[in-house]
């Protein structure tokens, strides 16, 4: 309704908001919010696994999308909100947080050192930030006046009910935390976890994707047990200080390396034992200790083949196209996310990945008797291998070119020849472990620097992907 009526409704819109920035006080009718639980994960009949999400006015969000803008501009050019931080902010992805700490990792492995890391979950974090601690770093930011006023009203006097199905709860008072699903309440949620990583010791490094936390040490001597307690300790201080409970039964940690381990580790958070895991689920990616994908690349193909078979159950007549367009818009999600961080480099794994389209092809009317080339050209799809190579080459663009941020770029020197390769040309990176060698930059520098001219220095995202299916890749690819 707003967009249709946006050209009638703009004034008097422009006139409410100026009239709320001035005086700093919002609607009352702003303040209530209906909460729908969104299903998370585990069992369902346990009420902590579903994520509050409020739904408010759609005139309060488009006025919180203003000041969002203004705030993110603010924050940008003062540079300061935390470079660890990925979540909700533009040129940032959970793909750039994993890369970052995928890098440190295997340099650490590369120079002979152990990682330990720790996983940090706070316990209902949205919902639990103390709103007078929020304004006074809000303050202490800079963020000051009327504007300062608006946001405490819109976050004090809150009442919110709960939507399950038609039936609704009765109204209660909300006394801390942001709004789930409102456009504000996550940048705020960032400002006020932003200073959680500035009392860690130098030996320590985190990295943040919202309230998702992990933080690491890397030693090649013994000391890994005095600098990890020394970060949990500062974790739980800032834990308690802002008030930002701590989960410790979902916390946990890991020791990354390709040795046996030397030494017993034994580490407590918040007054529990901190249980070790060899494998972990870190934003959708699932690795284990010697930082293998195999348990992953298991996993997305079998939920991409449930998803194919309840893909071709929802059609009752099979046609080819729109068969495919099922494919691309609810199967191809699943196995290349973050494919960056994972590609494999081994030849089982390539294969296996590749048997999913291979069969899903073979399976379309008419197909069955082509080869799986001839699949591919009539279907108009190309291999998942070729897909993730181009995915690759795609975000290298994206970090050559500064259109995201990454403190990868840091770790890439260029090296322009004038006689052949590109004006962009990457110095090759020394490796000394296989795992280093199939990492992300190290391995796609090696295809990048038989690009073109023409195609690194594309105008755009898009124009450099339409170069990139033009240029063949077979000496790189088993599957072309």
């Amino acid at each position: 309704m707003y967009k249709k009526l946006a050209v009638h409704i703009v004034k008097p819109l422009t006139f409410l908001f100026n009239f709320i920035l001035q005086s700093g006080y919002v609607p009352s009718d702003w303040l209530r919010a209906t909460v729908v639980p969104i299903f998370k994960k585990g069992a369902a009949a346990n009420v902590e696994n579903y994520r509050p999400i409020s739904l408010t006015c759609t005139a309060c969000k488009i006025f919180e999308s203003t000041v969002k803008t203004k705030l993110l501009t603010f924050f940008a050019t003062n540079n300061l909100i935390s470079s660890n931080q990925h979540g909700f902010l533009a040129r940032h992805s959970t793909c750039t947080n994993l890369l970052e700490t995928f890098n440190d990792w295997t340099s650490n492995l590369n120079a002979c050192k152990e990682t330990v890391v720790v996983f940090i979950d706070f316990a209902k974090a949205f919902d639990c930030v103390s709103v007078p601690k929020l304004l006074f770093k809000l303050e202490k930011f800079g963020v000051c006046g009327n504007l300062l006023v608006c946001i405490k009203s819109l976050l004090t006097g809150r009442t919110q009910r709960v939507r399950v199905g038609q039936s609704m709860s009765q109204t209660r008072p909300v006394q801390s935390g942001v709004p789930q699903g409102s456009v504000l309440g996550p940048l705020l949620f960032l400002l006020f976890i932003n200073d959680v990583s500035r009392f860690f010791s130098p030996s320590a490094k985190c990295k943040l994707f919202a309230d998702d936390l992990k933080s690491y040490v890397a030693a090649s001597d013994n000391s890994n047990q005095v600098n990890v307690s020394l970060l949990l300790e500062a974790i739980t201080d800032w834990s308690l200080t802002w008030q930002l409970p701590l989960s410790p039964s979902k916390c946990n940690w890991m020791i990354i390396s390709n040795r046996l381990p030397s030494q017993t580790l034994s580490f407590t958070l918040a007054g529990c034992c901190l249980q070790q895991t060899d494998e972990v689920k870190d934003l959708g990616i699932l690795f284990n200790s010697r930082l293998g994908f195999d348990s992953h690349i298991t996993n997305i193909i079998v939920r991409a083949k449930q998803r194919i078979f309840l893909l071709k159950r929802s059609f009752v007549y099979s046609n080819s196209s729109v068969l495919v367009k099922g494919f691309k818009t609810y199967v191809l999600p699943i196995l290349e996310h973050c494919s960056p961080v994972w590609s494999p480099s081994a030849v089982g794994d390539i294969l296996r990945l590749e048997s999913v389209r291979r069969s899903f092809t073979k399976s379309l009317p008419h197909f069955d008797k082509l080869s799986y080339a001839e699949r591919l050209c009539k279907s108009g799809l190309c291999s998942l291998e070729r897909r993730r190579l181009c995915a690759d080459l795609v975000l290298f663009y994206k970090l050559i070119h500064k259109l995201i941020e990454s403190d990868l770029l840091s770790s890439i020197t260029f090296e322009p020849s004038r006689t052949r390769g590109n004006s962009l040309k990457v110095k090759h990176l020394p490796a000394r472990l296989n795992l280093r060698l199939n990492f992300y930059t190290v391995r796609t520098i090696r295809v990048w620097n038989t690009l073109p001219e023409a195609v690194v220095c594309s105008d755009s995202v898009d124009s450099f992907r339409r170069a990139l299916c033009d240029i063949n890749f077979s000496k790189f690819l088993i599957f072309e």
